[in-house]
């Protein structure tokens, strides 16, 4: 195991350093960094969250909600306040955020048999995809450092069997970990559930732990609706026809075929991403098989969830 995090921590180094070294200027063309960027200009400057600028038109919600979610613009609320509107200091600062994701990822895999934990971590770790995430200011990758954290929070507390005291404690934390990912990326919120579904099948019920963790949640979460009313047009997005969902989830699948065949040709590219999504559901099948936990129920809960917001890739 010390040599597991032995190489577990220089792998991050070397991931760190070829990311940071290889951090391209500008931006590339879209929306959303702009909005995050102006909500922590505005945080630092004491204005209005929401005077952003942009007119939000409810007939065509797909283009974003009113406001985002506040945690992003206060992790770069920092970098403005000390290097203002420096574009490169900001995606040091997701650099930054993206290793401390893959310490994180590797203590989710650590008790893998083998050399699978830092094998999983070097293919994510060096994913040309998640390497061209490093050059936009977007919310991606701080929510999958808080989400993880909250995935690994709650295993650890199913897998412990902690003293009442120490277990109320790690409710408390669990439950801020799950509105940091809520207040990151509002889809967060399907970690609620699935601490509630992964609760009444390991155990018939719904333990104080989970009651703690998914009050403390309700609380930060209620509170973050009465400051920030404007995030409630994310609803405005949702859609739930058939034919929608079908065409989101064969919109998702291009998009994911390119994390792992990017740059084949199309034919090669399906191929290899079939293949992959072959065996990534005969391991998530035999995963449900031997014992669901958070991380099984997660996964199914997202997808489940993105298909109903609209996606224009």
């Amino acid at each position: 195991m010390r040599h597991r995090t032995l190489g577990a921590i220089v792998l991050i180094a070397v991931a760190g350093v070829f990311h940071l070294s290889t951090i391209r200027s500008g931006h590339p063309w879209g929306d959303d960094f702009a909005m995050y960027i102006h909500h922590s200009k505005n945080i630092v400057e004491g204005v209005s969250y929401g005077k952003t600028g942009y007119l939000y038109n409810p007939s065509y919600s797909s283009l974003g909600p009113r406001i985002y979610p506040p945690i992003f613009p206060l992790l770069l609320s920092p970098v403005y306040y000390f290097w203002g509107l420096d574009l490169m200091a900001m995606k040091s600062e997701q650099v930054v955020t993206f290793l401390l994701f893959l310490f994180v990822f590797f203590q989710a895999l650590k008790d893998e048999p083998l050399f699978r934990p830092l094998a999983t971590m070097a293919i994510v770790a060096f994913n040309p995809v998640f390497w061209s995430l490093k050059d936009q200011i977007i919310s991606e990758i701080p929510f999958l450092l808080f989400a993880y954290l909250s995935l690994l929070a709650i295993q650890r507390a199913h897998e412990r069997g902690q003293e009442h005291r120490r277990r109320q404690a790690a409710a408390l934390l669990t439950g801020t970990l799950i509105y940091l990912a809520y207040g990151t990326r509002t889809v967060g919120l399907v970690l609620a559930p699935a601490l509630l579904i992964v609760e009444l099948l390991r155990f018939k019920m719904c333990t104080r732990f989970a009651c703690v963790a998914l009050c403390a949640f309700a609380l930060l979460a209620i509170a973050q609706a009465i400051v920030l009313p404007g995030l409630g047009s994310y609803a405005d997005q949702l859609s739930f026809q058939p034919t929608l969902i079908c065409k989101q989830a064969y919109a998702y699948g291009i998009l994911l075929s390119s994390s792992w065949a990017s740059g084949l040709p199309v034919a090669c590219r399906f191929y290899v991403s079939l293949g992959v999504a072959a065996l990534a559901m005969l391991g998530y099948v035999l995963r449900l098989l031997e014992r669901p936990t958070i991380f099984e129920l997660f996964v199914l809960l997202y997808l489940l969830s993105i298909s109903a917001w609209p996606f224009d890739g």
